[in-house]
């Protein structure tokens, strides 16, 4: 079916190109979130099988406290590499 110029004009106007860019960009999206759902389903289905067990305040503060901790030296240890241009 062929259409007229005005026609054309506003079908290129409503349609859009991915370039090799966007598309590559895209991909990487999609397969992140892919990961991160069958990761999640696998933990929700696997993980939990067996009586899960009851955390208490305390012991989730422990762990809260120990990647909080974790991620600080982290930071740190990333500070002086990029700061200094290597390690002091």
């Amino acid at each position: 079916m062929a259409y007229g110029k005005e026609e054309n004009k506003v079908f290129e106007t409503l349609t859009f190109s991915i370039n090799k860019t966007t598309a590559g960009v895209l991909m990487i999206w999609i397969i992140f979130i892919s990961l991160i759902l069958l990761l999640l389903m696998l933990d929700s289905g696997s993980f939990t099988r067996k009586a899960a067990m009851l955390v208490s305040l305390k012991e989730a503060l422990g762990w809260s406290a120990v990647w909080i901790r974790w991620t600080f030296f982290r930071r740190v240890c990333l500070f002086r590499v990029t700061s200094t241009g290597g390690w002091v």
